[in-house]
């Protein structure tokens, strides 16, 4: 009993953060318009190119805006949530490492190998899709040569693609260059993608006639259901943002950088989405429109037939820009894995002239290279769907459990060490309100079951059991026809599993929730995430089985590699059972945590009264031009000049009010 406690211990335990947050061996080099850059870049591939005339013909119609509207939604509420803990654990492994500290190590290996999955296949899709986009405009030149001097492998229905495998190897070596010139390339890439997105959408409203948005059909010849059918397909073109996250360790500034990029980089491509879709729309009527070349073929009824060469160089380009995107992320899962102890050591390695983790940029590179060369796109496309998915779920996941998580016992001796400070029923009223975290509100502390609960784990429970409910509704969603017909017992068991997500919701809110974190939050929890985690779920049941069957053989190899080597290796076995992580009060931290939140978190103490101006706790006279920042030393963030008091009490005033 004993060794199977101790066995489920290590599966279960969690990562303990580093005492500072901004130590890594990586160079800490990008600046948010760069993040900014390297996320649209990593969104903006083809999808546009190749999913647009699908949706408009055979799902949305005319509509088609609408769905990629209602896309870029479910998206955005999937970016939120790395946009919190980005900002609260700006660390290299993103989805891994936020499942980590929250749920658990066999947890967030999954997701972690899942992740590997997802930029491995992202890639060779995309190398397939740019080369595919050059056999198009060569009249499948290439196609045909391979086909016919060298053949086709026949059980993956496949031929094989040197041109994948050369420009995978190429990109890898770019990557391996550094971080610097590979942002600056997927940089220009992007923002000459964008033009000519730009100059595409100007020919179609140009060249465009309105009454193509009705027709004989009218505006929805779908129906609503239609354009929900056309939201999930679109969903997969906003896939990418992730890679800010991945791309923590190295910005400058990560708590600021990190959720701005990530937001604008969704609503940019947002933009450029619903753009090009509704300019399609006005081109040519839905049924008329071309699925493997939209907006060519639609722009050469018009008479402008070089067009097809301006969306062939725009979604090479666009291809180009994701794939470093892809590239460069995939290397940092691989680092943040080994560094914990859960991939093979020498992948940890980072080189100390570039500051980039080489081992893994090389090896993995060429793997994905490999994968290019044999799988076609159909294949490879469906794996990066299911991946990506899990990610987001976990991540949303993890934002519930975190934000009802109480202090642990150290972060609280801390503050009663700060709080005497303070007048004393201020203190008491602050030291009361981060002891609640976790715990049920005042005027639910009688409830029956949940008053025994230990702090935050009714929330866990709760969490997990939601998901669960959500699944099934799901599933009868997509594959009972009962809902539709009127089944009693469909109906009746549906409308079980909704009342019971809205009881989870109801459990999780009489909660009180952490706040003692000062960066980017989620807003809306807990309907937010849980909104977000439906959607996931349902998207990812929607997928065919045998993607299934292959992310189960996937994760059968990643499971081996795990307990066969990671669980014995990770860093955490040298650990203590660790609380769950709070990125509040650590000394060492205060360097990192003043310079990246805001402003008001690097004001000492003041005291208004009536006699006279504001004064520091010390009793020194503000400036009124410098009111509430310190002398030239402090404002380097120097740990031996600035007390715990300066930093600590005011996000203590801040999360109390």
């Amino acid at each position: 009993m004993r060794h199977l406690s101790s066995f489920c211990f290590k599966l279960n335990r969690t990562k303990t953060l580093e005492r500072d947050l901004l130590d890594t061996p990586l160079k800490r080099c990008l600046s948010t318009i760069e993040l900014y850059f390297f996320g649209v870049g990593c969104m903006l591939a083809a999808g546009i190119y190749i999913l647009t005339g699908t949706v408009l013909q055979k799902e949305a119609g005319p509509a088609t805006f609408i769905s990629y509207l209602g896309a870029a939604f479910a998206a955005f509420l999937s970016a939120i949530s790395y946009a919190e803990f980005s900002a609260r654990i700006p660390k290299a492994g993103s989805a891994y490492t936020y499942t980590y500290v929250t749920m658990g190590e066999l947890w967030a290996f999954i997701v972690g190998w899942n992740i590997v999955l997802e930029y491995m296949t992202g890639v060779a899709a995309m190398a397939r899709g740019w080369s595919g986009a050059l056999d198009h405009m060569l009249n499948n030149v290439l196609t045909n040569w391979t086909i016919e001097y060298i053949g086709e492998v026949k059980f993956l229905g496949s031929h094989l693609d040197f041109v994948s495998f050369g420009l995978v190897i190429a990109i890898t070596v770019v990557i391996a260059t550094g971080v610097k010139p590979s942002v600056r390339i997927n940089s220009v890439l992007t923002s000459i993608n964008i033009c000519l997105m730009i100059v595409t959408m100007v020919l179609a409203f140009y060249y465009g006639d309105w009454a193509n948005l009705g027709g004989s059909d009218g505006f929805l010849p779908f129906g609503v259901d239609g354009v929900i059918t056309g939201a999930a397909t679109c969903f997969f073109a906003f896939i990418g943002f992730d890679c800010i996250a991945i791309a923590a360790e190295e910005a400058v500034n990560p708590v600021r950088s990190l959720p701005m990029s990530i937001l604008f980089a969704i609503i940019t491509v947002t933009i450029l989405y619903v753009g090009m879709s509704f300019g399609l729309a006005l081109l040519v009527p839905y049924k008329l429109v071309h699925l493997s070349s939209a907006f060519p073929a639609a722009l050469a009824r018009k008479g402008i037939h070089w067009a097809r060469y301006l969306v062939g160089v725009g979604s090479m380009i666009g291809l180009s820009a994701a794939m470093i995107g892809q590239l460069f992320s995939l290397p940092r899962v691989i680092y943040s894995l080994a560094t914990d102890g859960l991939f093979f050591k020498p992948f940890a390695y980072i080189n100390p002239w570039k500051q980039i983790p080489v081992v893994s940029v090389i090896v993995f590179g060429f793997i994905s290279a490999i994968v290019a060369l044999f799988f076609d796109i159909s294949v490879l496309a469906e794996f990066l769907s299911l991946g990506t998915l899990i990610s987001y779920t976990m991540v949303t996941t993890s934002v519930l459990i975190i934000r009802y998580t109480p202090l642990d016992q150290e972060k609280l001796a801390l503050i009663k060490k700060l709080l005497p400070s303070l007048p004393d029923d201020e203190s008491s009223q602050r030291l009361k309100h981060y002891e609640n975290f976790g715990k049920l509100k005042h005027r639910f502390r009688d409830f029956p079951v949940l008053k025994d609960c230990e702090p935050g784990l009714a929330v866990v429970c709760t969490v997990f059991l939601a998901a669960a409910g959500m699944a099934a509704i799901a599933a009868i969603l997509l594959y009972d026809n009962g809902i539709m017909t009127g089944n009693w017992w469909s109906v009746s068991f549906m409308t079980v599993l909704i009342l019971g997500i809205i009881m989870a919701m109801l459990v999780i809110y009489i909660h009180e929730e952490n706040s003692a974190s000062m960066t980017f939050q989620v807003p809306g929890v807990p309907l937010v995430p849980m909104l977000s985690m439906f959607i996931n779920i349902v998207l990812m049941l929607h997928l065919h089985a045998i993607t299934w069957i292959r992310l189960a053989v996937w994760m059968a190899i990643g499971l081996l590699i795990y307990f066969l080597y990671g669980i014995r290796h990770s860093k955490e076995a040298a650990q203590s059972p660790p609380g769950f992580p709070d990125t509040l009060i650590n000394q060492e931290q205060k360097r990192y945590w003043t310079m990246a939140t805001s402003m008001e978190l690097q004001q000492p103490i003041r005291k208004d009264t009536d006699e006279g101006p504001e004064r520091h706790t010390d009793g020194r006279e503000l400036d009124e031009d410098n009111a509430g920042i310190d002398s030239e030393e402090n404002s380097l963030f120097d740990i031996n000049s600035q007390s715990d008091e300066t930093i600590l009490l005011p996000q203590i005033r801040a999360s109390v009010h």
